[in-house]
């Protein structure tokens, strides 16, 4: 997706090569449980997110009430009637949210200064990481966090945790040498088990975003390429 001015299209394409489908703008966020719609977070303030349907219909705001600003990643829970956000109300700090489709509170998961990544496939857990306070699972409903070993602060500060299963994976690389790759690892032990090269890597800075089927045995993945020509001037006079 490419900026157009301060807001990005949305658009939703198949595997199978067909062009992809456009959809509305704004920054997008996940699919719903059924497919039939698609999170979108629109700048401004406060700001707003909307469910785009991805055939026919149309798209739906949802209630974002006391939050001022809204940023990714967005996600369905399991029901389909709840969204998590990461957000912040006037005069404070960063932090997760659940929101209900239909409306209703806006009700914090996680302390202010910790915003979460992946919801739990039970939809009872999110995992919450920043770069100054260790990774832990927070429950949904409330409850003490547990701190989850080998997701340190350092660790997380150049990491997007994609995937929940048995384990968290974890791809992570554009802000660890080579900036042209990016890799899969299991963080409780930190195990590589994927690297994701482009076929050209020259003037790759970026590998993001990542998504990847359940068993993390198949990937997709875009990356930011930046191209330029050195030029030698010489008997300058």
């Amino acid at each position: 997706m490419q900026p157009l001015g301060r807001v990005t299209p949305v658009a939703i394409r198949k595997l199978d090569g067909t062009p992809p489908v456009s959809l509305g703008q704004g920054t997008a966020g996940g699919l719903s449980p059924d497919g039939r719609w698609a999170i979108s977070i629109l700048p401004g303030t406060p700001a707003r997110v909307t469910l785009l349907p991805t055939g026919a219909g149309q798209a739906r705001t949802v209630p974002a009430n006391g939050l001022e600003a809204i940023q990714s990643p967005a996600r369905f829970l399991p029901d389909g009637r709840q969204i998590i956000v990461n957000g912040n109300e006037a005069n404070h700090s960063l932090r997760c949210y659940v929101l209900n489709v239909d409306g209703g509170k806006t009700r914090a998961v996680t302390p202010e200064g910790i915003p979460c990544q992946i919801v739990s496939p039970d939809g009872g857990y999110v995992l919450g990481a920043s770069n100054t306070a260790q990774a832990a699972i927070y429950p949904i409903n409330g409850g003490a966090p547990h701190p989850v070993p080998g997701l340190e602060p350092d660790f997380c500060a150049g990491s997007v945790v994609e995937r929940w299963f048995g384990a968290v994976w974890l791809p992570y690389g554009t802000r660890s040498p080579p900036l042209s790759t990016g890799s899969i690892l299991q963080p409780d032990m930190k195990i590589r088990v994927q690297e994701l090269l482009t076929a050209a890597p020259a003037g790759v800075v970026n590998v993001a975003p990542l998504v990847m089927n359940r068993e993390a045995s198949q990937f997709v993945y875009s990356y930011y390429q930046v191209s330029s020509v050195l030029y030698m001037i010489s008997d300058l006079r």
